[in-house]
């Protein structure tokens, strides 16, 4: 989840969130979500994660159709 969340975002999560759960606080077919707080003002945050494999899944699904 780290390494999706930092490649989006190309920089460090420390750089972004002074706060970032590693647990999940939902999680559905597509992708998880976490709790963070911003670092440039404290506003609390919901962070949608896509699962890393999803992209490859679907173009395996989109070539079955």
């Amino acid at each position: 989840m780290k390494t999706v969340v930092e490649a989006e975002l190309k920089c460090k999560l420390e750089d972004v969130f002074s706060e970032f759960e590693e647990k999940a606080i939902a999680a559905a077919t597509l992708a998880q979500v976490h709790r963070a707080i911003l670092k440039e003002n404290a506003q609390q945050v919901a962070v949608k994660v896509q699962f890393p494999q999803l992209a490859t899944q679907v173009l395996i699904d989109l070539q079955l159709v």
